[in-house]
């Protein structure tokens, strides 16, 4: 079960969900929403050696085993848990994937596994809804560190940030220290806003790494557009993987 997370990260976190659940925030249960439990992302054997698809939403759903032993292994475990079948695939956070792996490897997401990877901005989840602000920030920093961590392994990859906004992490300095996200106004001008009207996508090609990083809106928010803005992103992404990037062609 690869993992592109440190041993040394996940105690970060570790470390910051104790405080949390101490403090200001309680644990989720069925009786009460609060802190989920710890994500680590999941890495296809061949994703490090030979590429492929990193898919990196927002955070995690629900409880996500709050009530279970927050270690390093077992939490891979419920991650790996996650991408061993099909379960949940109807929603459009997977259905999006889905799309990915049929166009660029020739069968759904359950039967290539082993050729993608998934993360999230966030390993820190709130159970209902999405995390509130003073959340995102109190994992800001570490979260950085973990994608940076994350992406410092690709190579030849495309990798799709599937979030509707930056979450407070990917716009950190750390993420991408070559360069600033175009949206903020101090920034360098290195991604690119192509289709903008049609499917808000950002994307930059890192010339070192090869990687193709692509942000565009959370799949759920593309739905709510209509299909034909979802057909619109879903096609771009995969027009851009097949132009820039030579594994895909």
């Amino acid at each position: 079960m690869p993992t592109l997370i440190s041993r040394e990260t996940f105690g970060e976190f570790a470390e910051l969900r104790r405080t949390l659940v101490n403090g200001r925030f309680p644990s989720a249960s069925p009786e009460q929403p609060g802190i989920a439990g710890i994500f680590v992302p999941w890495a296809g054997d061949r994703l490090i050696g030979e590429g492929g698809i990193y898919y990196v939403g927002i955070a995690t759903r629900g409880e996500f085993w709050a009530s279970d032993t927050q270690d390093f292994d077992t939490r891979l475990g419920v991650t790996e848990q996650c991408v061993s079948g099909r379960e949940g695939c109807e929603t459009p956070f997977w259905q999006f994937l889905d799309g990915l792996t049929w166009a660029l490897f020739g069968a759904p997401f359950d039967q290539t596994k082993e050729q993608w990877g998934w993360s999230n901005l966030l390993k820190i989840g709130w159970s209902e809804g999405n995390p509130g602000q003073r959340l995102r920030d109190d994992q800001r920093d570490i979260c950085a560190k973990s994608l940076r961590e994350e992406f410092e392994q690709l190579h030849h990859s495309l990798v799709v940030i599937a979030s509707s906004g930056t979450q407070n992490v990917l716009d950190h300095p750390a993420v991408f220290p070559q360069l600033v996200p175009r949206w903020k106004a101090s920034w360098s001008d290195n991604w690119h806003q192509n289709y903008d009207t049609q499917t808000g996508i950002w994307w930059f090609k890192d010339v070192y790494s090869g990687n193709l990083y692509v942000h565009n809106y959370h799949p759920r928010r593309m739905v709510q557009a209509g299909d034909s803005f979802w057909g619109s992103a879903l096609g771009c992404t995969i027009q851009l993987a097949r132009a820039l990037m030579p594994r895909f062609a």
